[in-house]
């Protein structure tokens, strides 16, 4: 008889929840795989935009993060 695997639910939340009380950094090991001072930017300015209601959505794809061993919040 085969088993069922639960799929665990993908979380919903704004973005701003997101942020709002966690620090995260980029590792040193993402940083030369696509995020250059450009890529940067361009995420700050979209996230800017919808905390100041200028734009009312924005498809950011997955955000994958992992908690390391000091706490830090990665972005993967």
């Amino acid at each position: 008889m085969t088993e069922f695997v639960e799929i665990p639910q993908p979380s919903r939340f704004r973005i701003s929840e997101l942020f709002r009380d966690n620090n995260f950094i980029v590792p040193l090991y993402q940083r030369n795989y696509a995020w250059g001072t450009n890529e940067v930017e361009d995420f700050w300015g979209d996230l800017l935009e919808l905390v100041k209601g200028y734009r009312n959505s924005h498809f950011f794809g997955q955000i994958v993060t992992y908690k390391n061993e000091q706490g830090d919040q990665e972005i993967i």
